[in-house]
């Protein structure tokens, strides 16, 4: 067709062929055929591309050229692809400097890291298949590369074709309907609340008698516990760890993670709707009160464990007649316990933790003001004053427990070491969470936690899964001895803002030099008024910054990764 109608175009240009008569009767016969032709050709074009629009308007692909910000030149590429099933976002670049660390950031999001090769060539890709949890890039989404100066070397802009909307869109709910599969990611970044997905997908739907498997992407514990009746329930379970459950009749369950409720998710199993369980048998009655005595509830809300209220026992203040009694009922999404004290427990009650829906009731015997608190999250208090009130008569404290058996002795030229978990943790108000927070050992070294803050905490290696301590209280602690050489990161899985580094260098001790107590803290010395730049740290260590949480932290080169991943360098 294309040379039929350029021999017409060129056949018209010529005085000659116009002036002959049968020429314009070839012209006109040219003309009609090159018309036709033209005319099929748009409409098959058109009706072609309304097809091939049809196909791919759920996805969209956007890639960016990473220019040089010193040489001009093309050093790098990064491309993004949305489908209804996966999202996946690549970066590579090149003739940068060999073996160095650089950033990634999508419009001010941090993605990570990565180290360049001995040809400076690195690359970095995510698909939230995975578990990565990738951030929402649009046209113009501009991505930029840091060096390990914080320097801009290479930045580029999105450009491409995005998702489009079926003109009835706009009628259709705004809620996404659930994906049919078995298979479910928490995703790096789940504990964080700026994810747009704390399971992923967070709706499902499964046929009677499949079987659902969570796994953990995060960098810290999680739970799956259905949000009524106990059908289900994880505990807590780790990094690159599993959790199934078979889904044996119909209903809608809705679930969360009891550390971190705000993480939730749902699987419509069956024909969906409300669930339908046995019923349990009936609760034995509670023994009759004394004449005369009354019983009294307490409520924990919703919202209690976020701080996304101002009355966390509800109400937060009680007056009983001596032989009342009180029940707590826990109606938040997390565990919380009733401990009598302020800040530190004195013995006259404690709850342990108790989940959702769950109770605690004591009956006071003897007239007085009772402090409690919540020993998981301490900015949760109460007080009840029973009869006249006054000081309250507390039991003494049993003898102290019996020493401990002997431990095995460490091996010849193996050292103990402690590392504090002070007062304050819990709420941000110390400069160190786990104090010191980062430290230099000895294979064969032994360090013990010893918890001195007024909440459970934990001591969890989440990247090797090499200890963990589990949730251990006010006035407990967890050792664990080293066998092998390397640096391991750990945090606190209820409190996942404090983190610590332990830093196993082997045998040779003369390498060891541990300037801890000639140093402070980045935190400290930036509250000393010097500045980021000037903040020093022992030999060995790299400075990182936390700048939107005011932290700062001395680690090595081989965790600045980690860190970053966890929202440091920001």
């Amino acid at each position: 067709m294309s040379k039929i109608c350029k021999k017409y175009f060129d056949q018209i240009t010529t005085k000659s062929f116009i002036n002959s008569k049968s020429s314009q009767h070839k012209m006109k016969q040219n003309y009609t055929l090159c018309f036709s032709l033209l005319t099929i050709f748009v409409f098959a074009t058109l009706f072609g591309f309304i097809e091939f629009v049809d196909a791919a308007d759920d996805r969209t692909k956007l890639e960016a050229e990473l220019i040089n910000q010193s040489t001009g030149k093309d050093d790098g590429k990064a491309k993004f692809e949305q489908r209804p099933d996966r999202v996946t976002l690549s970066v590579e670049i090149e003739d940068q400097k060999s073996n160095s660390s650089f950033t990634i950031k999508v419009d001010g999001k941090n993605l990570g890291g990565f180290t360049t090769d001995g040809s400076g060539f690195a690359d970095i890709n995510m698909d939230s298949r995975d578990g990565d949890n990738i951030p929402s890039v649009t046209s113009g989404s501009m991505v930029e590369v840091f060096d390990s100066n914080g320097i801009v070397v290479l930045s580029g802009k999105m450009i491409g074709t995005e998702a489009t909307q079926s003109s009835d869109s706009q009628t259709q709910p705004p809620d996404t309907p659930p994906v049919s599969t078995t298979s479910v990611i928490i995703p790096l970044g789940a504990k964080d609340k700026d994810v747009s997905e704390f399971y992923l997908p967070s709706s499902i739907s499964v046929s009677l008698s499949e079987t659902v498997t969570w796994t953990n992407k995060d960098d810290t514990e999680h739970t799956v516990t259905s949000r009524s009746n106990d059908i289900f329930n994880s505990g807590l379970f780790g990094t690159n760890q599993s959790f199934s459950h078979q889904f044996t009749i119909n209903g809608a369950f809705d679930y969360f993670c009891q550390l971190h409720p705000w993480m939730t998710g749902t699987v419509i199993a069956g024909s969906g709707g409300d669930v339908s369980v046995p019923t349990p048998p009936p609760t034995p009655p509670p023994e009759p009160l004394p004449p005369g005595s009354s019983q009294f509830t307490v409520t924990i809300p919703s919202g209690a464990a976020e701080q996304t209220i101002t009355e966390f026992y509800s109400p937060n203040s009680i007056s009983v007649k001596v032989s009342d009694l009180i029940i707590w009922q826990n109606s938040d999404i997390g565990f919380h316990t009733v401990t009598s004290g302020k800040g530190t427990s004195n013995g006259l009650f404690d709850s342990g933790l108790f989940g959702p829906g769950k109770s605690f009731s004591h009956q006071f015997t003897s007239s007085g003001t009772v402090d409690y608190f919540c020993a998981v999250h301490p900015w949760m208090t109460g007080t009840v004053i029973a009869g006249s009130g006054g000081d309250v008569s507390v039991p003494t404290p049993p003898p102290s427990d019996p020493p401990a058996p002997p431990t095995e002795p460490l091996p010849p030229g193996s050292s103990q070491f402690t590392v504090t978990i002070p007062s304050g943790a819990t709420l941000q108000t110390v400069d160190e969470y786990y104090s010191p927070p980062n430290l230099s050992i000895n294979s064969t070294d032994s360090i013990t936690w010893q918890n001195k803050d007024d909440a459970f905490h934990t001591v969890t290696n989440t990247e090797e899964e090499l200890f963990d301590s589990g949730l251990f209280g006010p006035g407990k602690s967890f050792s664990f001895q080293f066998n092998k050489g390397g640096t391991f990161d750990y945090l606190c899985i209820v409190h996942p803002w404090m983190t610590g580094s332990v830093i196993v260098l082997g045998q040779d001790k003369s390498n060891q030099n541990d300037l801890s107590t000639k140093l402070l803290s980045p935190l400290k010395q930036l509250k000393n008024g010097i500045m980021a730049p000037d903040v020093q740290c022992k030999s060995g260590f790299d400075l990182i910054l936390r700048i939107t949480k005011d932290m700062g932290a001395c680690v090595k080169s081989s965790s600045l990764s980690v860190l970053i991943q966890r929202g440091w360098g920001q």
